[in-house]
């Protein structure tokens, strides 16, 4: 269920290229594309079609596999998505409702475009979600300058941040070593916010894997990470420390996808003589990430119609994220991220 869409960079003179968006984390990543997910479109469906739905799904005819995936994604909403920081609304599709949502995005993420739209379909009911985190790193990290980072097997130059040698040390409250094996090229690292239970969470698997796969991995190293006792200064110390190097790749994209055709089939809810119908279902996601922090955004819209019709010394090690990762934006205690994305691909990544 990827849908190609548009990578926007911001970034003048960078040319447009394809991305792919996911509705639900269980896809296979592939190594060749950058993949997006968020828990907006997640959030949105549980209110419609899943457990916070004023009415109970029965089945779909003929069976929708990603409807069955998406009801059965387990997490606890209100621990995953960012604190604060998110809003739903939900009710009989008007503009009125979809007027409200906006005036909550305003208020999230101030003054600017309104990003929910009513479809004009009379007779159903809609769900619109808005998520906004921007948040400082513990400590802002030393941008490249003129320096660039040799990305993927294909070595194309894109803008990075980090800290190295004897400046390293001084970030060790600010960077968690998850996992480091280096003679796997794995590794993962967690980069605090200054306030709040916000952190970037970097995973680079050794080789590409599916993206639920890989937060379960980063869950499990997150929550031992307190328990483990590596060695100062060592292979396996959990901080950064001194003789260090760390680079990670300055991060702007947008995207977008409908995933209108995905939810294809008559969907008959328990005690209902009609079916309904998925009229609308999209997303929107924005990120940032430099030395300095994170900006992130992203929306979702979902709309169930009835009879609607569907449309179409010190031992230095290194932390080079040179080749595929993936990013999380991830809350403390949380069982999932609220956002996730594959680099497959350079594109998303600053040139």
């Amino acid at each position: 269920m990827k849908r190609s869409i548009l990578l926007l960079p911001l970034i003048a003179g960078c040319l447009h290229a394809e991305i792919g968006i996911v509705p639900h984390p269980g896809v296979d990543c592939s190594s060749g594309q950058t993949t997006v997910w968020t828990g907006a479109l997640q959030s949105a469906f549980d209110l419609m079609l899943g457990s916070k739905s004023s009415k109970t799904l029965d089945r779909v005819e003929p069976p929708n596999p990603l409807v069955t995936r998406m009801a059965g994604f387990s997490w606890k909403e209100n621990a995953v998505l960012p604190k604060d920081g998110w809003f739903a609304v939900t009710g009989d599709a008007s503009e009125k409702l979809a007027d409200e949502a906006n005036q909550k995005w305003q208020a999230l993420a101030g003054e600017g475009p309104k990003p929910f739209k009513y479809n004009g379909v009379a007779g159903g009911r809609a769900a619109y979600v808005g998520m906004k985190r921007d948040f400082l790193f513990r400590k802002a990290f030393s941008p490249s300058g003129e320096s660039r980072l040799s990305w993927g097997p294909e070595k194309k130059p894109v803008r990075f941040f980090g800290a190295r040698g004897e400046a390293a040390e001084d970030y060790a409250g600010s960077v968690r070593v998850l996992a480091f094996r280096p003679s796997e090229r794995c590794m993962a690292l967690q980069l605090l916010a200054k306030v709040g239970d916000d952190s970037l969470v970097l995973y680079q698997p050794a080789e590409a894997q599916p993206m639920i796969e890989a937060m379960r991995w980063v869950k499990t190293w997150r929550d031992g990470w307190d328990r483990h006792e590596g060695d100062e200064l060592g292979w396996d110390d959990k901080t950064l420390h001194q003789a260090d190097d760390l680079r990670v790749p300055e991060i702007s994209l947008k995207a977008h996808a409908d995933f209108r055709d995905d939810f294809k089939g008559a969907i008959w809810f328990k005690d209902s003589k009609i079916p309904s119908e998925v009229s609308q279902a999209v997303t929107d996601m924005k990120l940032e990430v430099d030395g300095l922090g994170v900006k992130f955004e992203s929306t979702a819209e979902m709309e169930v119609d009835p009879f609607a019709s569907g449309g179409p010394t010190a031992v230095p090690r290194k932390f080079w994220f040179d080749r595929p990762f993936f990013a999380f934006l991830w809350r403390d205690g949380a069982e999932w991220p609220y956002a996730a994305v594959w680099f497959g691909s350079s594109e998303g990544l600053v040139k």
